[in-house]
């Protein structure tokens, strides 16, 4: 059979979200590929497979391969023998009215109403959520994936990693350089970064409420660290060399308790810290001393740079 090429097809317009459902017109078995490639995509529910295949058998050159590993719950037969005429009695024949059409295949309903009732989301819809949910600093394609599937989990590019990689940078990823953001890594794995001077920071911004003057004065807010000072102060709280992302995290609640990050889980600190102290301690020469369990390696002079940015 041959090779469906993916650019510009059903099977890529029913993974990008502009298409909900196959439909195949064909006496010829040269589609069985793209039935397989639907079946994939269904992989998890392999009742419920939105694909049809239309057949007129009547047409003649019906496949054998279709009636062999096409199901009938996915086969539409459009022919129907027209039924017989008698001798006529009179000169004017009776004219025997056309059978009704079957029905379509209940499993393919579904589907069909499914594609109906659902509205594709556009690329702008996705990019403005991202930049509303990220906040400003470096993300992953991974980050933008978890805020896709909580907002849209039905998306085609929703479920699977690489898939997702390759619709963010394709698709999204122009559209997020318009508003300002930057890809200030583009090698594996690529990362990209929301500016406080790009537009999607602004939404972000609480908006201001009127509220009545006090009476007494209060003290003026203390100002929030900046990412450099944090890794400054997380450099001069580490004495090895060789540390984790539970050293730096002891280190922060040791130097800076008021910081939500030092009442993170270890999981969300690991996180927080991969995202935005490592690039900055990166720069300044600490380095990556083993991959599992990742162990970082602060030499000296990556000590006193970072202190330094305090």
């Amino acid at each position: 059979m041959p090779i469906w090429p993916l650019p510009r097809t059903p099977f890529a317009d029913l993974i990008t979200g502009q298409a909900g459902t196959v439909a195949v017109a064909s006496n010829d078995s040269d589609f069985g590929a793209l039935f397989v490639k639907v079946r994939e995509l269904a992989a998890a529910d392999p009742h419920d497979i939105p694909f049809l295949w239309i057949t007129a058998p009547e047409a003649g050159g019906l496949s054998g391969e279709i009636e062999q590993f096409i199901p009938d719950r996915y086969r539409w037969d459009l022919s129907a023998a027209p039924a017989p005429v008698s001798p006529a009695v009179s000169l004017v024949p009776e004219v025997a009215a056309p059978p009704p059409p079957r029905s379509l295949p209940q499993a393919a309903r579904p589907a069909l109403q499914s594609a109906a009732s659902q509205t594709p989301v556009s690329d702008e819809a996705v990019a403005e959520e991202l930049l509303r949910q990220l906040p400003v600093g470096r993300f992953r394609a991974g980050d933008a994936q978890q805020v896709v599937s909580r907002r849209w989990p039905e998306h085609p590019a929703a479920g699977e990693a690489s898939r997702f990689g390759l619709f963010l940078l394709n698709r999204i990823w122009p559209l997020l350089e318009k508003r300002g953001v930057t890809m200030p890594r583009q090698g594996s794995p690529r990362t990209y970064e929301i500016t406080p001077g790009s537009p999607g920071a602004v939404a972000k911004q609480v908006p201001r409420q009127e509220t009545k003057p006090a009476m007494t004065a209060s003290p003026e807010p203390t100002p929030e660290p900046s990412l450099a000072q944090l890794a400054a102060t997380v450099a001069a709280g580490i004495t090895d060399d060789v540390f984790k992302a539970s050293d730096a995290q002891a280190a922060l609640k040791g130097r800076t308790p008021p910081h939500p990050a030092a009442s993170f889980t270890a999981a969300q600190f690991g996180i927080w810290f991969a995202k935005q102290l490592w690039p900055i301690m990166e720069e300044h020469g600490v380095t990556i001393a083993k991959e599992k369990p990742r162990r970082y390696e602060m030499t000296p002079d990556a000590r006193h740079n970072l202190i330094a940015l305090a």
